[in-house]
């Protein structure tokens, strides 16, 4: 339990308004006129750089890996089992439902429709494809800690870039399951429109925005210094 004085220097603001992830619960917690010990503290350096405090008394190598390289997966990895969900979903919704009006030739059933039929490959092949780049980079900088590597410059731009990359696979994997349910999907009670949401809101988290790690990779590979966090 918080000591009077400890109750009084924290205070949690009940801002989480969001039309996405609504039940992560992410408020911001504002501490004021509190002592923070040196011992409390690590550089982000360092954190980046795998070579933390923790290092030096830690011998287990999840430790020595660099922050900013696998730690972003853990934003991504929900991400994933709302697509690989959404894909399920979709596949139970049209193989019992048929089409309505003539638009889409009227009471054929959606799973015989090509539309769909695309939709489902697509959405599978992008899941797919950002579930093994996504195990490939953990593996891969995993491993390097476990050698007593420092992980490379290389390789930590390239898991920046996989972190968004992944995200936007899976977004767009998605996006094309939402747009294809037709109606269906935007009542409250189907579980694809809450997905669709949440992929969204978690999408726009910076660390997987793709405008601003794109630009920080291609800035290093073309010989200039990135800007940004890797």
């Amino acid at each position: 339990m918080l000591s009077s004085r400890a109750a009084r220097g924290r205070r949690i603001d009940d801002n989480w308004r969001t039309m996405g992830l609504v039940g992560t619960g992410s408020k911001n917690i504002a501490a004021e006129d509190l002592f923070v010990p040196a011992h409390r503290m690590v550089a982000i350096g360092d954190l980046s750089a795998g070579s933390g405090p923790g290092t030096r008394i830690h011998t287990n190598p999840l430790f020595r890996q660099s922050f900013l390289s696998v730690v972003p997966s853990t934003l991504i990895a929900p991400v994933l089992g709302m697509a690989e969900g959404a894909l399920a979903d979709f596949v139970d919704m049209v193989k019992g439902r048929a089409t309505r009006g003539a638009v889409a030739g009227g009471n054929r059933r959606m799973a015989e429709l090509a539309a769909i039929q695309s939709r489902v490959a697509e959405a599978s092949g992008r899941i797919d494809a950002a579930r093994l780049m996504l195990f490939r980079d953990l593996a891969e900088t995993y491993g390097m800690a476990a050698r007593g590597e420092p992980t490379a410059l290389d390789t930590r731009l390239r898991n920046r870039l996989d972190h968004a990359f992944c995200t936007r696979l899976l977004v767009q994997a998605v996006d094309a399951l939402f747009f294809g349910s037709g109606g269906q999907g935007i009542f409250l009670d189907v579980p694809l429109q809450r997905v669709w949401r949440d992929a969204h809101a978690a999408a726009s988290h910076i660390s997987l925005n793709w405008d601003a790690v794109s630009t920080m990779y291609g800035q290093y590979a073309l010989g200039l210094e990135p800007k940004g966090q890797y």
